[in-house]
């Protein structure tokens, strides 16, 4: 099955990753526009990669651009192009990467950032398979293959008016739902030893062995942060260990670097677990979770947050005074998925009391 956001029931967590490579091998060969959904960090560009070095297009250029990262004026001129004096310090008229992509792919990144006036300019050169430059009189053509993705879900956004149902549509010929790493356990230590080799060149000493130890204790965390904290926690643990990574790396990098001292309800420092995180489990209850960070400043302790959603998100922002920074550690996410949380639930952003 394709696993979208609507999906009925949850893949298990082989089936989650076989569905997702079955679905790339079939769809890459083709020129469907794939729109990759999936938390922040779950290594969507990847997968758009993967396809598109498993297209026809291999050869040709593969443009990446990140719609959230770059104004409206400036994105419609990187995606466009524009003509020499279409705007002050347009000194010479350059193509955008629509064009410049022709022959191969246009990988268009937090496509759900796209102002209204943008998505309606994409769409007519979806449709028409032609780019119309900034300053331009004439439009001129491009035959690139769309891969987009986002980590909003665009059709309750499309049937909420707030994102082009057209524009939907047209990219997302095939939606493919990226698991987070928490469903892709069994790829973890294939993962870490790929990261350990990359981390050591970069950092410039032998790479280190992976421990047994060190291999268990990151297939039980959660990784809320997902593939790319996995990579963070490796590039720390490599710093740290010398010829084999053990548990106190991994531990140690899963917190922040530095002395620390979080006091519990009462003001007395908790009591730590003598092999770091994970703290010990208790019989018949599993790995025992993870305390929230430091800078959460205590809200922890008040008690376990509610089991419906909305209301953990609620109590989580109540006990924080509102600081959405804060209730995103409190609940082990990051403060945009916290924000896309409360968009997609309907509960309104609140503001520091």
């Amino acid at each position: 099955m394709v696993r979208t956001p609507d999906t009925a029931e949850p893949a298990s967590e082989l089936q989650a990753t076989e569905d997702l490579e079955m679905w790339i091998e079939r769809v890459a060969p083709t020129d469907m526009s794939v729109l990759l959904l999936g938390e922040t960090g779950v290594g969507k560009g990847y997968y758009a990669r993967s396809i598109h070095d498993r297209s026809h297009r291999a050869a040709g250029p593969f443009m990446h651009i990140n719609c959230a990262a770059l104004p409206d004026q400036l994105l419609e001129s990187e995606l466009f192009g524009f003509e020499r004096g279409a705007f002050t310090g347009a000194a010479a008229a350059k193509p955008g990467l629509l064009e410049a992509a022709t022959g191969g792919s246009v990988f268009l990144d937090e496509i759900g950032e796209l102002s209204a006036a943008t998505q309606a300019k994409l769409l007519v050169a979806l449709e028409r398979r032609e780019v119309m430059r900034v300053g331009a009189v004439k439009p001129r053509p491009f035959d690139v293959r769309f891969l987009a993705a986002t980590n909003k879900d665009l059709q309750a956004l499309a049937e909420q008016g707030r994102f082009r149902a057209d524009l939907f549509f047209r990219i997302a010929g095939l939606p493919l739902v990226v698991p987070p790493l928490r469903e892709r356990r069994p790829e973890i230590a294939g993962l870490a030893r790929t990261f350990v080799a990359r981390s050591a060149e970069r950092l410039r000493k032998p790479a280190p062995a992976l421990s047994m130890e060190a291999l268990e204790m990151l297939e039980v965390y959660p990784w809320p942060g997902n593939v790319r904290e996995l990579m963070t926690a490796i590039d720390r643990a490599v710093l740290l260990a010398e010829r084999a990574i053990g548990r106190e790396h991994v531990s140690a990098s899963l917190r922040p670097a530095g002395p620390r001292t979080p006091m519990g309800a009462h003001g007395a420092a908790p009591p730590s677990s003598p092999g770091g995180w994970p703290p010990p489990s208790q019989p018949g209850l599993g790995p025992a979770t993870p305390a929230p960070p430091p800078s959460s400043g205590g809200f922890a302790a008040q008690g376990p947050l509610p089991s419906d959603e909305a209301e953990r998100i609620r109590a989580a922002l109540d006990r924080c005074a509102g600081n959405q920074s804060r209730a995103a550690e409190l609940l082990g996410i990051s403060r945009r998925t916290l924000l896309h949380k409360l968009d997609a639930l309907g509960l309104p952003r609140p503001r520091k009391k």
